[in-house]
This record gives structure tokens, C-alpha cells and sequence, in this order.
């Protein structure tokens, strides 16, 4: 310290050379917070844009699931249960998409809760 203060210029007090020394002590602790926050931050930022993407492509496979199931009634082809059918195809048509786009994590054996709890809403909003 004194070593410190004979380099120190003689107009400083001792008291400016104390902060001097605490902030280049604080500088890599502030740096190293600062850095991990922005990592949490682009992490959360990320799993939303992954659920958003989830849920799109739920969507879009129930979208499906009932212009299928809208032409097998046209053809005639009268299925023994609607919603079982919707499911089945919506399950096909949703499942090759996550795995090729690495979202399949994601719904890791939740994806026929996500398609029947859009179903049920798909439903709810018919009546």
C-alpha cells in the first residue's frame, strides 16, 4: 500500500486513492453480474420465441387435422370417433415438424396434452 501511494499523485488524498483502488477491484465483479444477466435475459428471450413456435405449429397441425377430417366427411368416410381422428392426424402432421426443427425437447411427451387442450379450446369456442 505504501508502494501504492508513493506512485499516487501528491495531491491526492489517501481517501482518492482508496476509491481508485476499490473500483478497479469492483470493475471485473461488475463486469462478470452485467454479463451473466444479459445471458439469463437472452435465455428466457429464447424459450419464448421456442414456445411461440410450439404453439404455432400446434396450431397449425390442428388447422389441418380439421380440413382432413372435413374432407374424409365429404368423401363419406364417417370416422367411429371425431376427435380421436383430429388427434391422430394432428399428431402426424405436427410430430416430423418439431423433430426437424429441434423443437420436439420442448413438448417431450406433452405434445397430445398441448393438441387436446387445443382441441377442447377449438371446441368450447364452437358452441
Amino acid at each position: 500500500m505504501d508502494f501504492v501511494l508513493a506512485l499516487a499523485d501528491p495531491k491526492q488524498a489517501w481517501w482518492q486513492m482508496l476509491i481508485m483502488l476499490l473500483w478497479n477491484a469492483l470493475i471485473p465483479i461488475i463486469a462478470a453480474v452485467v454479463l451473466s444477466l444479459i445471458g439469463v435475459a437472452i435465455n428466457r428471450w429464447k424459450i419464448k420465441l421456442e414456445k411461440e413456435d410450439v404453439e404455432k405449429y400446434v396450431d397449425q397441425g390442428i388447422d389441418y387435422a380439421e380440413q382432413k377430417l372435413k374432407t374424409k366427411l365429404a368423401d363419406g368416410k364417417e370416422p367411429k370417433d371425431k376427435n380421436a381422428e383430429r388427434m391422430k392426424m394432428a399428431m402426424g402432421f405436427i410430430e416430423p415438424i418439431l423433430k426437424s426443427t429441434g423443437l420436439i425437447k420442448w413438448v417431450s411427451g406433452k405434445l397430445e396434452d398441448l393438441i387436446e387442450s387445443r382441441l377442447g379450446k377449438k371446441n368450447a369456442e364452437k358452441k
